[in-house]
């Protein structure tokens, strides 16, 4: 049996010493609940997937961007640091690509155009088919 006495302005609980339990200092307070039937889902009909690292591999991502270092001569540890910096900005929207490179990449002159470093970008992407396997077999395309 539980009852409860109160010193000052704390509360104190304790297990009845008469109940034969001899605990005390812990409250034993339970609720049953009992379970209730579960709704049948609603078919899922639409998904939204981002597209990099998930339809297609993750092509900027860091080891991608240590490729695109030494293929055009940059500093890693620089390009690193200057992609820290706007990566959240750019994946938010906040940016576009062309202002995204431009400070990343294109902070200085270089040897190689915009067009061609974004080539080089896009084709480090390439089709994740597992994904895409698993997409195709939940719900039919329209």
């Amino acid at each position: 049996m539980l009852r409860s006495w109160t010193t000052g302005k704390r509360r104190n609980w304790d297990l009845d010493p008469h109940a034969g339990n001899g605990v005390r200092g812990l409250p034993v307070l339970l609720h049953v609940v009992e379970p209730m039937p579960m709704k049948k889902p609603d078919p899922v009909t639409c998904l939204f997937l981002d597209i990099g690292g998930v339809l297609l591999t993750n092509g900027w991502g860091r080891d991608y961007r240590a490729r695109a270092a030494k293929a055009f001569g940059l500093n890693l540890a620089e390009l690193e640091s200057r992609h820290h910096l706007l990566s959240d900005a750019y994946e938010a929207g906040k940016v576009d690509l062309r202002e995204y490179l431009n400070a990343v990449v294109f902070y200085e002159r270089r040897q190689f155009t915009l067009t061609q470093f974004r080539a080089f970008m896009f084709a480090q992407s390439a089709p994740f088919a597992p994904m895409i396997d698993l997409v195709r077999e939940g719900l039919p395309i329209v």
